[in-house]
Parts: C-alpha cells; sequence; structure tokens
C-alpha cells in the first residue's frame, strides 16, 4: 500500500512541478511595455526588417502596448504586442529601448 501511496505522491508532484514552471516561464498577460526609445512593432518575430516582414505601427518613447505572448528563437526574445489602436505586432526584447510594467498600475 506504501508504494502505491508514494507512486502517486510523486506523479502529483511532478505534475506540480511541470504547472508551475509554465506559470514561471510563461508571459503574464497582465503586464505592458512602456517604450523608452522608439521601436518599430513588426509583422512576424524577426530581428531585422526583410521584404517579407513589413512595420505595423511605431512606438514612441512613453507609449504603452499590452504583452500578448513571448516567443523565442536562437538569439532573440520577441514580444507579441498589442497598441492601444488594435495594431498586434512582435517587437525585439530588448531592455535598453523598453520596460515591463504590471497592468494593473
Amino acid at each position: 500500500m506504501d508504494k502505491i501511496i508514494r507512486y502517486y505522491f510523486e506523479k502529483a508532484l511532478l505534475l506540480l512541478l511541470i504547472i508551475a514552471s509554465f506559470n514561471l516561464f510563461s508571459c503574464n498577460a497582465k503586464e505592458k511595455i512602456v517604450c523608452l526609445q522608439e521601436i518599430n512593432i513588426m509583422e512576424f518575430p524577426e530581428a531585422e526588417e526583410t521584404k517579407g516582414n513589413k512595420i505595423v505601427a511605431v512606438l514612441r518613447p512613453g507609449d504603452e502596448c499590452e504583452i500578448l505572448d513571448v516567443t523565442y528563437s536562437k538569439d532573440y526574445a520577441f514580444y507579441r504586442v498589442k497598441t492601444k489602436d488594435g495594431k498586434v505586432g512582435y517587437i525585439l526584447g530588448d531592455s535598453e529601448k523598453m520596460r515591463r510594467i504590471p497592468n494593473d498600475r
């Protein structure tokens, strides 16, 4: 009987750790970004403007946008964001050009 209890306890603990890791590494949808320097919002998560990747909008210093998701590439992290006027796109996760803030301030 003790082996069965231990087995289910270990499985429950593993499941709890998996759920906790999703919460640690996923983006909190209640966060925003405030722009410190001009930032281009791109159509796709790529570091530079290319032939197939167009600028959706430009954030100016002081502008805020909502974080919808985070995408990771080999070298970069990209935030999928939504502007106050509803435009959606990707910005490079550059800490010098932006700052993450809680949505409930």
